[in-house]
Parts: C-alpha cells; structure tokens; sequence
C-alpha cells in the first residue's frame, strides 16, 4: 500500500438487545493517521445489510480508500459481513481485526440458537482468522487481498499504541458516541 494510500476503518455502534431495531455503523476515513472523512450508515440489529452499509461508504467515499478495516465481521449483533462479497464489489482489500481469537463454533451455535441458521454459509465463507504480532501483543485477522505481508505492513502502519488499527480503533470511539442517536 502506498505512503499516501487511505484506509477506512469502520465500526458498530452499541445497541439495546431486544429494544433498539437499529444501531450505526460508522466508517473513517484515514489518509496513514490522518482523518480525512467520516461516514455512517444505519443497519438493521441482526439484520443482512452491513456489507451493503459499508459498500455504501465506501462510495460515499468516492473511492478513495484503498483498504477497508473492519473490527469484526458481526455488526448490530448477528449482521455478518461477507469479506469475500466486500471484495469483490468493493474492489478493494478488506480485513478484519480482532483482539481475541473467534470460536466458530459458539458463533454457529448462536446463530442457530437465535433462529439465524441462514447465516451460517456467510460466517463459513469468511476466511479463518490467523494470529499476528503487533508491538503491544497478538491481533487476529480475516483477510482478502493482503495476504501476510500486506496485513505485516497495515499493522507496522496503523498498529501505534493497540492491537487494533488506528482506523479501526477511532471507529470504535466515534461510533461509541452514536449511542444516544439511535431511538
């Protein structure tokens, strides 16, 4: 990725399960650990549309990132991401960081528990998290279009005081602040 390339980091905001029909999804807009833009978008809680809802941020975007950084592939509870479908329509690598290693399993058993068994083939399509080194400790990420040395090079970029990307992490601040907005 070149020096001036543009990341975009998105992130959920928090919702009330059983209360709240929606929650945000926010989406910044970083030129190395510049913002230069900032998107959201409302997506249905457990519902199917985050990878259309970061799609349309990206264009929004006018197509200026050139990565996408995702902190997960589960957004407003069970609103799974297709990393593959984001790719491919996106045009543009996508990745998701995680702090902690996902059990596939429990989060099957939970989508069938939760009556989402149709999600499943979206959950097993994403690629397997591997484990990497930061400075500050393991991070795990799904990716498509990076490959390792792609990932070792987002992480020696945005990777400054967490595991997470900065892109990634100032989407969990920001979208934090939504919280409120959602009625």
């Amino acid at each position: 990725m070149k020096g001036g390339a543009r990341a975009m980091g998105v992130d959920d905001s928090p919702f009330r399960r059983g209360i709240d029909d929606e929650t945000y999804l926010v989406g910044l807009l970083f030129r190395g650990n510049y913002l230069e833009g900032a998107y959201r978008e409302k997506i249905a809680v457990d519902g199917s549309d985050s990878t259309d809802a970061i799609l349309s941020m990206l264009k929004e975007a006018r197509g200026e990132a050139r990565v996408v950084l995702l902190h997960g592939t589960t957004f407003g509870g069970f609103n799974l991401v297709d990393l593959r479908r984001l790719r491919s329509e996106a045009g543009i690598p996508a990745a998701s960081f995680l702090e902690r290693m996902p059990d596939r399993e429990a989060v099957e058993s939970a989508l069938k528990a939760a009556g989402l068994g149709d999600r499943i083939g979206v959950a097993r399509s994403n690629p397997e998290y591997r484990a990497f080194q930061t400075p500050v400790g393991p991070v795990y990420v799904a990716e498509v279009g990076l490959g390792d040395e792609g990932v070792r090079r987002l992480i020696e970029r945005y990777c400054l005081e967490s595991r997470l990307p900065y892109p990634v992490r100032a989407a969990h601040v920001v979208a934090r602040l939504l919280r409120p907005l959602i009625s």
